[in-house]
């Protein structure tokens, strides 16, 4: 199944597919950079998008930097996402996230 990385993080990532994938699937998300495997925590609709699946990383395929960019990478500064805690939730000011 073809998808789009939407988001990365060290320890999940979003694909944006055009099927759903059940919760708890074994999945790999391949690309320019070294195969990522986890699990589905969750896949959720949106029309006319497609379904967003959210994929938690094994620690085997924690992501970094150094490993691969994509090519549309935006960093959110202060964000973790380590395993113990909870993402914070962060929004950014447009002039922030684009530098402007």
């Amino acid at each position: 199944m073809t998808g789009n990385l939407e988001e990365i993080g060290e320890w999940s990532a979003v694909v944006l597919t055009d099927r759903a994938i059940e919760a708890g699937a074994e999945v790999r998300v391949r690309g320019k950079g070294p195969e990522l495997k986890g699990l589905v925590e969750s896949c959720t609709r949106k029309a006319p998008l497609g379904f967003f699946v959210t994929v938690r990383l094994d620690a085997a395929s924690r992501w970094s930097e150094q490993w691969f960019a994509p090519d549309h990478l935006l960093e959110l500064p202060g964000y973790d996402e380590s395993p113990r805690a909870m993402p914070s939730s962060k929004s950014f000011h447009l002039g922030i996230a684009s530098g402007y």
